[in-house]
């Protein structure tokens, strides 16, 4: 599916998608109170960092212990991003968070596979819970589209969606060298074609931006 031969207008494309999310969530309360009568879970979770801005976190049959018998299933990503640790703004204090240091943040690609093993890791049966997600990727590159594709083909069958990452998100875009993300960005337009023609859902944060 290619969404710029069906939409040529940007501003209509947006709207779709907006409405496409709206319509999904209310479709997705309305058949989780269905099913939670039946499968006995309380609720599913459709946002999951298994990690954090050091690629560190909870290990995934601990977060399975968690989820017990009140969450069915959950989205499952890593941090698209590592803060760095910067000698000359936090000496020997090494920073677990974007707002403990005044150093930048980079991409970090491996987060991707990182998640893909943890999963793997898993029973059959334990996988049933999980839904993981590919985020190690800059939505400002034109070759993102690209390292969708190569987490694929390497990790085949692992990965049901793309996500979460962010657009625009409050202290961290600045933080992050190159150009800035923006809903209007032609990179972020080839992630969403590539998302339509291999089927799978996005996520993304956006914070504070209007859609041209």
């Amino acid at each position: 599916m290619n969404f710029n031969r069906i939409l040529s207008n940007r501003t209509l494309k947006w709207l779709l998608f907006s409405l496409l999310a709206t319509t999904l969530s209310v479709s997705t309360a309305v058949g989780q109170e269905t099913q939670n009568k039946t499968d006995g879970y309380l609720f599913h979770d459709s946002h999951f960092h298994l990690t954090n801005y050091i690629q560190e976190g909870t290990d995934i049959r601990h977060f399975l212990k968690i989820m017990g018998d009140k969450v069915g299933r959950s989205m499952l990503c890593g941090i698209p991003l590592q803060q760095q640790w910067m000698h000359a703004s936090t000496g020997d204090f090494a920073p677990t968070y974007y707002t403990q240091t005044d150093a930048p943040l980079y991409y970090y690609s491996f987060t991707d596979a990182a998640i893909a093993m943890a999963y793997r890791s898993l029973t059959p049966e334990e996988r049933l819970r999980f839904d993981p997600m590919i985020t190690g990727f800059n939505p400002t590159d034109m070759y993102a589209a690209d390292h969708i594709r190569r987490v694929l083909m390497t990790f085949p069958g692992v990965f049901s969606g793309i996500g979460e990452f962010s657009i625009h998100k409050e202290f961290v875009s600045s933080k992050v060298a190159g150009e800035v993300s923006t809903v209007n960005n032609k990179a972020l337009e080839g992630i969403l074609d590539f998302a339509g023609e291999v089927g799978l859902p996005v996520v993304f944060h956006r914070a504070g931006q209007k859609f041209n």
